[in-house]
C-alpha cells in the first residue's frame, strides 16, 4: 500500500483511497471541506484519536491526488495535464460534491470553462451524464453541461438510442426544457412547408408505404 505523507505540522487525518493512504493535517483537509470537518469532530474519534476516513471505490486515488494538489497550492495548475481533461475534471467535481467542498468545485468549474474555451474540446454525453449522476439540483455544473449540449455540442446526443434508460432522468428533463426554450430558427418557412415530401419518403424507406 502506498503511503503519502505531507510535511505540514499538526494533527493529521488518515485517509484511505483505494490502496493508497494519505496523511493530511487537519488544518489543511478541514479548511474548506464540511465532510472532513465532520469527520474531525471529537465525537467521531476513537480511543487512539481520529479514525481513518475511507472513501468509497469510486473515488480513485488519482482524482484525490488532484484534490491534494489544490489543497496545498490553491490551484490545480501544478497537476498533471492528463487530470485537466473532461473525464477527470468531471470526477473531481463529483468528488467535491461528496466532500462538501464548494471552493474546490468552483476551481474545477473554472478549469472546465478554460478547457472548453481554450481547446474547443467538448464533453461527451457520458461525461455529462456522470456529472448528473454525482450531483443534485441546483448545480452550476449541471447547468453548464446543458448549455454545452444545447448550444455547442448537440451532436453528442446522436448515439443515444433510449434516453429514458441511458441518461439520468434529471438530464433528460433539463435537456427537454432547454431545447423547448431555445429561440425559433430564423427561417420563416417550417420544415413541412419547405419539403412535405420528406415525411412520405421516410414511410417508403421504412417499408410502411408503397
Amino acid at each position: 500500500m502506498l503511503i503519502v505523507r505531507h510535511s505540514y505540522s499538526g494533527d493529521t487525518i488518515e485517509i484511505h483511497v483505494e490502496d493508497t493512504k494519505f496523511f493530511i493535517p487537519k488544518s489543511i483537509i478541514c479548511r474548506t471541506s464540511e465532510f472532513f470537518k465532520n469527520t474531525a469532530k471529537p465525537e467521531w474519534e476513537g480511543e487512539d484519536g481520529p479514525r481513518p476516513v475511507v472513501l468509497d471505490e469510486e473515488d480513485t486515488a488519482r482524482i484525490f491526488k488532484l484534490y491534494t494538489v489544490w489543497l496545498y497550492n490553491g490551484s490545480i495548475s501544478r497537476a498533471d495535464d492528463s487530470l485537466k481533461t473532461w473525464e477527470p475534471l468531471s470526477r473531481a467535481y463529483v468528488m467535491g460534491e461528496k466532500l462538501l467542498d464548494v471552493s474546490f468545485q468552483a476551481v474545477i468549474l473554472k478549469a472546465m470553462f478554460r478547457r472548453l474555451i481554450e481547446t474547443g474540446r467538448q464533453p461527451s454525453i457520458e461525461t455529462v451524464n456522470a456529472i448528473y449522476c454525482g450531483t443534485s439540483d441546483p448545480s452550476p455544473a449541471r447547468r453548464f453541461m446543458i448549455d454545452i449540449c444545447v448550444w455547442a455540442n448537440r451532436g453528442c446526443l446522436g448515439d443515444i438510442e433510449n434516453p429514458a434508460v441511458e441518461l439520468h432522468e434529471d438530464l433528460v428533463r433539463d435537456l427537454l426544457r432547454a431545447l423547448t426554450a431555445m429561440p425559433k430558427p430564423e427561417e420563416t418557412d417550417s420544415p413541412w412547408e419547405l419539403d412535405s415530401g420528406t415525411y412520405s419518403k421516410q414511410l417508403i424507406r421504412e417499408g410502411l408505404l408503397r
